[in-house]
């Protein structure tokens, strides 16, 4: 029932509760103040000045522990509402508001704004007239412009969406607490404006009178408190705050601009990385710079090529397209309410005609709404208790592991003479704390894997398979508190929801740490002034100076607990305080060795880890066992349940016992736990924690900046934003088409020849091109790309395909001006029988060339002089060598080009290189590389290496060349191995195709051969 769910959002209104203590600490204090101006004499005044001190430090204390209870109170939040709605995705990874407000200051410049959209539009068309005119060089280039204007562009959105989602979150916290904040901040205004009269007492006002001012604001503080919290101002309060978080959930661009909201900020984050990565440092060179700047470029293509690859070939939704077929919709929808007052229409016709508009508006627009992100934002109390539940259970159960460790290491300091009973204890206390943790881990193995179950079977009806054993494993967890929050009244439920957040690491943080920061201005003048006021009091009574020379209640100091200005914006951080702040926060406790990861398997009758099964006795005590090997809480958990057939199992009464010989596996993260970091964090070296505290106190300073900041510079950005908004606009509705013109292509085979294999060339500005025919004519590409090397490395390849007959003259062009060659795999049949073959291997196509036309050039340019075989000395018959030997007839001198050409006929059976041919394939282009050292007239260029496909072979053995190279240098071990793996092949999937290293048994062959490489390298070492 919508309507009941609405009445629900009253009941989480609490107000400003966490507040009371501070509340009556001011209000002390200012009474004291009242009589500090009304004492008769120096000594009176001096004591009540001390008096006043004590109490408004207190009352400091008591602003700072209102973080704790706000953070209880906010659990009222998920426990009375029948529903919630979660923060948007943008939210949760917003900066502050003062450091999204600085962005815009610093990005949305209108002349920056104006430029890059100016450019974004120049390289569209630059990119239409280019394909028009079939010139390649041009389109390439113009497309490469594009691609990086339209970053430029999605940077500067991404700016605007922080902003948006940084503002929207303050906008729900000031709407969802406005009464109590203009309660707070007139009985602010009022007890300071009292402190500022007090300056001028007695020269100007008598000392009566500003008491009576000061005792009167304090007053009137005291009533609108009281009055606020007795009042239905909470309720009010409660009920907009979750009325305006659907609102925000609702305008999330997730949901308006689907897969173009993602596109944007990925293109948005990758050219913000950019632009740091391309800083020079000072005192750089002229040509550091310049290399600096050209490798974070180039770093940049990489990113934006990849993420235009994983984009659908659909747009998706259209932001600005939604947004203004909505904005229609309204006015259409004002138009019939005219139209029934206008005609007088009876109430039942009118409601029948919106609600036929409506149905057509989501009829025709059903399609372009990503509301799976609406949905999965919105959480009902069931979803919200589950998720309590799981991060109850993981934190106890990292916290009796935490708990055990510190026993175990108690009995190891308290081993030795004259403490045998001392060490009994420990045993049993040990003993008690291991069966503890068992309780524990198969609670929280009952509730995920029926939280698993549920999953399985999302719309399954409720008697199904899945739901029955999920139901079953449910009323197995025996913890008390998981009872309470399905089953308590509500202050249990609620006590059980802040247990939950307490044992999850950052949940109380974002609280804490926020009013620490937020208050510190405050707190600072509420301790300082009156130690000031002491101090001169001092100097009054011991006649240290004159009366006259400072008035006697300069420093008068009026104390006050109430919200800072900025508080809503504090507080509407806290959404992404978890990602943004307290992520990194965690990550520097971690230790450099990674926590382990413990596996629990047993073979399981039936769908309960009963706890006096002897098979589940024997997993548990392994897993203690393996605890005993290790001094920290594991990162993680694995279970792994095999159920056995029927026949072996026994007869079954159980309509939900699993399907035959079922495994299920289970995986528990433990990293998100608070005993799991604090664990880590006491073995840190000591510069490691000092470091964590350093970065406690950065966050806490950023708050406290915030609260002072915070408003002027968010009202210059939203000036900044306003002025910029149009050419914003104009450039979001440009994205859904840019998108379009930027997916990935391939050439047209005119274009690009294109073998047997039927392989396109990819078309990006990777590709290799050669100049052929005459010094002024335009550059071609040939079917083959540069390759991205993420490690570094002192040769640089090129990937291609073994050209078709007709083609190979631009290889050769390649492969002579770039003094590398070529490096051509063939199959087995191509190396023994070219002549039946559908590949074109290099080397007989040059024989035959020489042989029937001894004067044609090479590309216009390349004179064969000579073309005799090479490397007879080496061994094998599993490849050919021959140097080719040609006269550069565009160079002044017609100088003498000498290059080897090499073919590896090596086994491919079953399109596989396995580990002795990828060896054997690296030992002969060491081979070819000598011939490179020794030929003249070499010079810096891509090694082409040559395969059938193009993705395969030759992929395999570059990637082996590099990996191994990094091997060698110690930069690659057997535990980074796979992560290096993936960083070389997937940028190169991104150039050449999905299909370099082209299969997954070939990268398992790939992965063995290196392997083999590092147990050798070890061995090396060794002796």
């Amino acid at each position: 029932d919508p309507q009941a769910v609405l009445e629900s959002f009253k009941l989480a209104g609490t107000g400003g509760l966490h507040r009371q203590p501070a509340t009556i600490g001011a209000t002390i204090s200012n009474a004291l103040s009242v009589a500090i101006v009304l004492a008769p004499d120096p000594v009176s005044r001096l004591a009540l000045v001390g008096t006043r001190l004590l109490t408004q430090t207190g009352t400091s204390a008591a602003v700072i522990a209102s973080g704790p209870r706000r953070f209880r109170n906010a659990c009222t939040e998920d426990v009375m509402p029948l529903g919630r709605a979660d923060a948007a995705p943008a939210a949760k990874r917003a900066p502050n508001m003062l450091k999204a407000s600085l962005g815009v200051m610093r990005t949305l410049k209108m002349k920056a704004v104006n430029k890059s959209l100016q450019e974004m539009h120049d390289a569209m068309q630059a990119l239409d007239r280019a394909r028009d005119s079939g010139m390649i060089k041009a389109r390439l280039e113009t497309r490469q412009q594009l691609e990086l204007a339209f970053a430029r562009i999605c940077h500067q959105l991404s700016v605007k969406e922080a902003y948006k989602a940084s503002s929207e979150s303050a906008k729900i916290e000031f709407i969802g607490n406005l009464r109590y904040l203009l309660t707070s901040y007139t009985g602010t205004a009022a007890v300071l404006t009292a402190a500022m009269i007090g300056i001028m007492t007695p020269l100007f006002i008598d000392a009566v009178v500003t008491g009576g001012l000061i005792g009167a604001a304090t007053a009137l503080t005291v009533v609108m408190y009281l009055g606020y919290q007795l009042s239905t101002g909470p309720a009010r309060d409660g009920e907009e705050k979750a009325r305006r978080a659907i609102v925000a959930l609702v305008k999330m661009l997730e949901v308006l601009g689907g897969e173009n909201t993602d596109s944007t900020r990925q293109r948005g984050a990758a050219y913000a990385d950019y632009l740091q990565e391309r800083k020079v440092p000072r005192f750089t060179r002229a040509a550091g710079r310049k290399k600096i700047r050209e490798a974070a470029l180039a770093r940049l293509q990489d990113k934006l090529a990849t993420i235009a690859s994983a984009e659908p070939a659909s747009a998706g939704p259209d932001l600005a397209s939604n947004w203004t077929d909505y904005s229609r919709h309204l006015k259409d929808t004002k138009a019939i309410d005219a139209n029934a007052v206008q005609n007088k229409l009876a109430p039942a016709e009118h409601q029948q005609q919106l609600t036929d508009h409506d149905n057509q508006f989501r009829e025709r627009h059903r399609e372009n709404f990503a509301i799976n992100e609406l949905v999965a934002a919105w959480k009902t109390p069931m979803q919200i208790r589950m998720g309590a539940a799981s991060r109850l259970l993981k934190g106890k159960v990292a916290q009796s592991y935490k708990r055990l460790l510190a026993l175990r290491h108690g009995e190891t300091a308290g081993t030795g003479h004259g403490r045998a009973g001392q060490t009994d204890q420990s045993k049993r206390a040990i003993e008690t704390q291991k069966q503890d943790l068992c309780d524990r881990l198969l609670d929280l193995f009952h509730l995920e894997l029926a939280l698993q179950d549920l999953k399985l079977a999302p719309g399954a009806s409720a008697d199904s398979v899945n739901q029955d054993r999920a139901r079953e494993r449910i009323k197995a967890i025996t913890d008390t508190d998981v009872h309470q929050l399905f089953c308590g009244n509500a202050e249990e439920q609620v006590e059980a929801i802040r247990l939950s957040k307490e044992l999850t690491a950052g949940e109380s943080e974002r609280y804490t740490h926020a009013n620490i920061g937020s208050a510190a201005i405050g707190i600072a003048l509420n301790i300082g002034v009156p130690m000031a006021d002491v101090v001169v009091n001092v100097g009054k009574v011991t006649k240290a100076y004159p009366t006259q020379k400072v008035n006697d209640y300069k420093l008068i100091s009026v104390s006050q607990a109430g919200a800072q200005p900025g508080a809503h914006q504090s507080a509407g951080n806290r959404a992404a305080f978890p990602q943004c702040d307290m992520q990194p926060l965690l990550e520097e406790t971690e230790l450099e060795e990674p926590a382990p990861e413990h596996h629990l398997q047993l073979a399981l009758e039936g769908n309960v880890l009963q706890p006096n099964d002897e098979a589940v006795k024997l997993a548990l005590k392994g897993l203690m066992d393996d605890l005993g090997k290790v001094d920290v809480v594991p990162r993680g958990l694995r279970l792994t349940l095999q159920h056995p057939a029927p026949d072996a199992a026994g007869p079954s009464t159980s309509a939900a016992v699993p399907a035959p010989q079922e495994i299920e596996e289970l995986r528990i993260n433990l990293k998100p736990t608070t005993a799991f970091h604090r664990v880590q964090y006491k073995k840190n070296p000591l510069r490691q924690r000092m470091r964590h505290i350093r970065h406690q106190w950065v966050i806490i300073g950023r708050q406290a900046a915030m609260s002072i900041a915070g408003l002027p510079v968010q009202a210059f950005a939203q000036r900044r934003l306003n002025r910029t908004r149009a050419p914003l606009n104009s450039a979001a509705e440009s994205v859904a088409d840019i998108r379009a013109r930027l997916q990935p292509t391939t050439f047209d085979p005119q274009e690009v020849p294109v073998n047997a294999s039927g392989l396109r060339c990819r078309e990006n500005a990777h590709v290799v091109m050669v100049q052929a025919g005459a010094k002024d004519q335009a550059p071609h590409p040939i079917h083959a790309h540069k390759i991205a090397q993420q490690l570094r490395s002192e040769t640089a390849y090129a990937a291609g395909q073994s050209p078709p007959e007709g083609s190979v003259d631009g290889f050769l062009l390649q492969g002579l001006a770039s003094g590398q060659g070529i490096f051509q795999f063939v199959s087995r049949k191509a190396h023994y029988q070219p002549e039946d073959s559908r590949e074109t291997p290099v080397i007989a196509h040059l024989v035959q060339h020489c042989r029937e036309h001894p004067d044609k050039l090479i590309g216009g340019r390349y004179k064969i002089i000579h073309f005799p075989r090479i490397g007879q000395s080496d061994t094998g018959k599993d490849f050919l060598r021959h140097e080719l030997v040609a006269v550069d007839m565009w160079s002044d001198k017609k100088t003498v080009v000498r290059v080897p050409i090499t073919q590896a006929g090596l086994k491919f059976t079953d399109r596989l290189l396995r580990v002795k041919e990828i060896a054997r394939a690296s030992a002969l282009l060491d081979a070819h590389n000598d011939r490179i050292q020794s030929s003249d007239g070499a010079v810096a260029g891509d090694k082409m290496i040559l395969s059938f496909a193009g993705i395969g072979r030759n992929a395999t053995l570059i990637t082996y060349r590099v990996l191994s190279a990094a091997i060698a240098r110690g930069e690659v071990t057997e535990e980074s191995l796979d992560e290096a793996l993936d960083a070389e092949i997937h940028p190169n999937r991104v150039r050449r195709g999905p299909g370099y290293v082209h299969t997954p048994q070939q990268r398992e062959q790939l992965r063995e051969a290196l392997l083999a490489r590092i147990a050798k390298q070890a061995a090396a070492s060794q002796v």
